[in-house]
């Protein structure tokens, strides 16, 4: 971890926590070491722990149900925040025509695509690359009809497109940045997601805040991807992972242990016992 000494530091009363890359191991699922540290701080400290991902909300409760507990709940990438009861508190939509932009170039380059609206995906078959790497990870089957009935009726939250020719994927990038500039566009290997024009997991964290009435300065955030950078740089507690690229630990105040490697545990027990509280990790 990074030097505690930087300021006198105050107490955290909210963890905000990624799931891929972070949360859980990179065969998805989560450590008994991680969940008894999140036990701990949540059952025996109080301090509330939140998930702030890029997945649809369905692909996130599962792991609330291994902790026992809900909590406010940020979904795609900042688009969909939910409370505990799963209510929705805030929805950010992107604009119709943008979308409509989306599936044209999409057409273009022979790419299969998902459109997220709030609880639901929807695709146009349930086979090829994209349903079958998604479908186990969102732990629901998605709605199969045409994307443009879809878009006349639905009002879409985030738009998933992926690819295994890199080369594809490459051009559709750039195709997209020329075309749909405003919009929040996070890509990786095999994979693209457009957001709504200013959405970010940094949003996620001031909505959360508003919402909870915690300020940024008390909030703990963990994570470890390109899509995490704004949530780091919103909070005092920014913990990034032992697997982060290097320009993600940058953004950090303090790097953790990697999420193969209970991480998200370490970064809670170093951070809570820096500050004198009553947790003792085992």
């Amino acid at each position: 971890m990074g030097n505690y000494q930087e300021k006198k530091m105050g107490r955290i009363k909210l963890i905000c926590c990624d799931i891929d890359g972070t949360l859980v191991k990179d065969d998805k699922t989560l450590s008994e070491t991680n969940k008894k540290a999140i036990r701990r701080v949540v059952n025996e400290i109080g301090i509330p722990f939140s998930i702030v991902s890029g997945r649809i909300y369905s692909a996130i409760t599962p792991y609330y149900d291994e902790l026992g507990f809900y909590n406010f709940t940020s979904c795609l990438n900042g688009s969909l925040l939910c409370d505990k009861d799963g209510k929705i508190l805030k929805s950010i939509t992107i604009k119709k025509e943008v979308v409509e932009s989306i599936l044209l170039i999409a057409r273009e380059y022979n790419v299969d695509v998902a459109l997220i609206s709030e609880f639901d995906w929807y695709t146009e078959k349930r086979e090829g690359f994209l349903y079958e790497e998604k479908r186990p990870i969102y732990r629901k089957d998605s709605i199969v009809a045409p994307l443009k009935s879809v878009l006349e009726n639905r009002k879409i939250n985030k738009v998933l497109i992926l690819e295994k020719d890199p080369s594809i994927l490459d051009r559709l990038i750039s195709h997209l940045k020329r075309e749909i500039k405003e919009e929040a566009i996070y890509y990786g290997p095999f994979f693209v997601e457009i957001m709504a024009s200013g959405v970010n997991k940094g949003t996620a964290i001031n909505d959360i805040s508003l919402y909870t009435g915690i300020a940024k300065d008390e909030i703990m955030a963990l994570g470890d991807d390109y899509n995490d950078k704004e949530m780091l740089e919103e909070v005092y507690y920014s913990v990034a992972m032992g697997n982060s690229p290097d320009s993600i630990k940058r953004c950090a105040r303090f790097v953790t242990d990697s999420n193969s490697n209970d991480g998200v545990a370490k970064a809670i027990e170093k951070l809570l016992k820096y500050m004198e509280c009553s947790y003792k990790y085992k």
